[in-house]
């Protein structure tokens, strides 16, 4: 993650950031002891074609993930 033009890098090699790499570089700001998550939805956010129950582009996947699980936890 080091970077020569800034204090941290969140570029990855290639077309893809990766979600690994992009909870590591979010790690760096999160207080130590806080309990977090990152989701990476990018990718079945935006689909091409509808696959029930999701419909096809924005489908909200992340929203509808965090809300089913604020509700049951």
């Amino acid at each position: 993650m080091k970077s020569e033009d800034a204090d941290l890098n969140n570029l990855g090699k290639g077309k893809w950031g990766g979600a690994c790499k992009a909870a590591a570089f979010l790690e760096h700001f999160i207080e130590k002891g806080t309990k977090w998550v990152h989701l990476d939805i990018a990718g079945p956010a935006l689909k091409d074609s509808a696959t029930a129950p999701d419909v096809a582009n924005g489908n909200g996947f992340g929203s509808h993930l965090m809300l089913h699980w604020i509700m049951n936890n």
